[in-house]
């Protein structure tokens, strides 16, 4: 299986898959071996803050398109 066709079964599968990292972004600003830029990865992706900062940053877009919290918001249209 190529690569596109990894991310298209992912996407389909409802993961988002447009913002993918790369142990070359590692690389690019340090010397180590991929392994080493896996574990950069992972722990930088990990995070606490950068998973809070994901989370703020959705729940943020979700206001600002004015999508509905709960269902009551998305069904009170329909009654």
């Amino acid at each position: 299986m190529s690569t596109e066709q990894a991310k298209e079964l992912l996407k389909k599968n409802g993961y988002y898959i447009d913002n993918l990292w790369h142990v070359d972004d590692v690389q690019q600003r340090c010397y180590c071996t991929e392994e080493e830029a896996q574990e950069v990865l992972d722990k930088a992706l990990s995070d606490e803050a950068t998973v809070g900062g994901i989370f703020n940053a959705i729940d943020y877009f979700i206001s600002e398109e004015e999508y509905p919290i709960e269902l009551d918001e998305l069904i009170k249209p329909l009654r």
